[in-house]
């Protein structure tokens, strides 16, 4: 998971690659779902084993561009593995 400040970003035309949001490698995984929060918002992770965890948005720490994330969710066997992430 990775938490962005909205004005690290700058405006781009649409012509340019975009930014950098987070470093992918075998550690970090795949991005399963970006979404826009407030510090006023709460997230449910769902995993494949039925497995739900609640967070407050403000919760999460604030990262710098291009980082590797804050962890959230421990997946403790290859065959577990996060299905959705939903904001409330």
């Amino acid at each position: 998971m990775v938490k962005k400040l909205k004005s690290e970003y700058n405006e781009k035309s649409r012509l340019t690659l975009g930014s950098k949001l987070m470093k992918i490698n075998d550690k970090t995984g795949k991005i399963i779902k970006s979404i826009v929060v407030n510090d006023k918002n709460d997230l449910f992770i769902i995993n494949n084993l039925g497995m739900i965890l609640k967070i407050k948005s403000i919760e999460i720490k604030v990262t710098k561009k291009n980082t590797m994330g804050v962890l959230l969710m421990n997946i403790k066997n290859k065959n577990e593995k996060i299905i959705n992430i939903i904001k409330y």
